[in-house]
């Protein structure tokens, strides 16, 4: 054999070489992207029942919520009377800290909305519809916006604040 014939086969075996390293990159190249979408699908599968349960804790909040006054004739007695005198000043010490500690959960509710919103977990018009109705029925409350005004709202995060702040202006330009 002479040494033109073994220059053949080397470059025969070298073509069949790159042959053989272009069809295994393009075999991973296509396990990569199916791993890559498998991965993506997963991730919004996540996102998606993350979503959910914010939506299941917001709705849990709310019905807690809920259930302390509608299960506390004190409580909603003390709100109705606030509610009607525009004033928790004729509280007792121990009923004005009660009546506190109930806007400051509601707060904390409508707060948890807001990021849940912001955030994007809480998708649609209608939650962002909801979270400002309800603000703006409590926020129209003389009592409530007095308790917001004279100190509560530094209890929040100051975006919040600033977002609850804008409302009750809209509300005072109606």
């Amino acid at each position: 054999m002479n040494w033109e014939a073994l220059g053949a086969i080397a470059e025969l075996l070298g073509a069949i070489g790159v042959i053989a390293t272009l069809v295994y990159l393009s075999i991973q190249v296509k396990v990569g992207r199916d791993a890559t979408e498998a991965n993506t699908l997963q991730l919004k599968q996540n996102e998606k029942t993350a979503a959910a349960q914010m939506r299941v804790s917001l709705v849990s909040m709310m019905l807690e919520v809920n259930r302390d006054v509608y299960s506390s004739d004190e409580l909603a007695e003390l709100l109705a009377q606030v509610a009607e005198q525009g004033s928790d000043e004729q509280l007792s010490p121990a009923a004005r800290a009660r009546v506190f500690r109930f806007w400051i959960t509601e707060m904390n509710r409508y707060r948890l909305q807001y990021y849940l919103l912001k955030d994007g977990i809480l998708l649609g018009d209608d939650y962002a519809s909801n979270l400002e109705i309800g603000l703006s029925h409590i926020m129209r409350n003389r009592a409530y916006r007095a308790f917001w005004m004279d100190g509560a709202s530094e209890r929040f995060p100051i975006d919040f604040a600033g977002y609850v702040n804008q409302l009750l202006e809209r509300i005072d330009s109606e």
